[in-house]
């Protein structure tokens, strides 16, 4: 067994027990060795930006306008559809939640052009310092220095809030290491 199956081994063990598996320093180790992908159970389960489902971030950011990216649910592709095949609307997350869960038209907005059955959406890369920039209390609720980056929290990360049938396509970034919180829904398989 090799070091990273060892530690998701310790890791998995942890599942059910609340408290973190490891420290602080234990963590930023290991994710700084990792050479794959790897799940920590149980690291952020205490993290207030767990409330930051599709519900609660429509009462926090309001009207707020973002930008949501559509793409059809029926491709004719096996390819994933890129931005520049894409069609992109500016509109509430209250739009977008209403429009997710198939409210009437009367509350969709943009997103009344685009029937749910057959579109997926997607506001992707939008960066918390601005999403939050008038409610700057929640930039606390993201705590990598449980992972060993002290000092770091939502101000230095991106939300990203998509449908079912968005997605972003398997790659490689060339800058330092990527964590990701996932609050709601499901990873694809």
């Amino acid at each position: 067994m090799n070091r990273a199956d060892r530690i998701i081994a310790a890791v998995k063990l942890q599942i059910g027990n609340r408290s973190k598996p490891f420290t602080s320093e234990e963590a930023y180790e290991i994710v700084m060795s990792l050479q794959q992908p790897a799940v920590f159970w149980s690291m952020a389960s205490d993290w207030p930006a767990l409330q930051w489902t599709v519900e609660n971030l429509s009462w926090i950011l309001d009207e707020k306008p973002i930008r949501f990216r559509l793409g059809s649910k029926k491709t004719e592709t096996a390819f994933p559809l890129f931005e520049n095949h894409c069609s992109f609307l500016e509109a509430s997350m209250m739009q977008f939640l209403s429009w997710s869960q198939g409210l009437s038209d009367a509350v969709l907005g943009p997103f009344s052009s685009y029937p749910y059955s057959e579109f997926w959406a997607y506001a992707d890369y939008k960066y918390i310092a601005m999403l939050f920039e008038d409610k700057k209390e929640h930039f606390k609720d993201v705590v990598w220095s449980d992972f060993g980056f002290p000092g770091r929290d939502g101000k230095d990360s991106t939300l990203w809030i998509g449908t079912e049938g968005a997605n972003t396509p398997c790659h490689l970034d060339c800058y330092g290491c990527n964590l990701v919180l996932q609050v709601q829904g499901r990873p694809c398989q």
